[in-house]
């Protein structure tokens, strides 16, 4: 079937060839639903032939003068409110980190930093070794 509404389809578009015209005939003749397709694509394009848009005077003219009449300016965006939060959340968020190293170590040495604060000589090795 979908075949048929294919060439039914195309048959208002172009010439079908012998072959095809044949095929879309015979199945015409044949199934009530295409013919019913037929007509319906028939009154349609009927009504298309008939139809025309009606348009303004001045819409030519309009639509010319909004193209082409102003000159356009190409705004650039203002990305510094959204540079201004991504800078404050990060601000905030090395705030938390600092805050929660001191209270874990309770210091700001640079061992506190690295993490190295609960780590002896000798257990470097088999920490390392873990990994």
């Amino acid at each position: 079937m979908k075949n048929i509404e294919y060439l039914l389809a195309e048959s208002f578009h172009r010439k079908l060839t012998k072959d095809e015209k044949f095929l879309l005939e015979k199945e015409l003749k044949n199934n009530e639903e295409a013919k019913k397709e037929k007509n319906e694509l028939n009154r349609t394009l009927e009504i298309l032939d008939v139809y025309s848009p009606a348009f303004s005077n001045d819409f030519a003219g309009k639509v010319m003068d909004r193209l082409f009449g102003q000159e356009t300016e190409i705004q650039m965006l203002d990305l510094f409110p959204v540079f201004k939060k991504i800078l404050l959340g990060g601000l905030v968020a090395t705030l938390a980190l600092v805050f929660s190293i001191y209270i874990t170590d309770g210091s700001f040495n640079a061992d506190t930093i690295l993490g190295l604060s609960d780590i002896n000589s000798e257990e470097l090795i088999l920490t390392l070794l873990n990994f």
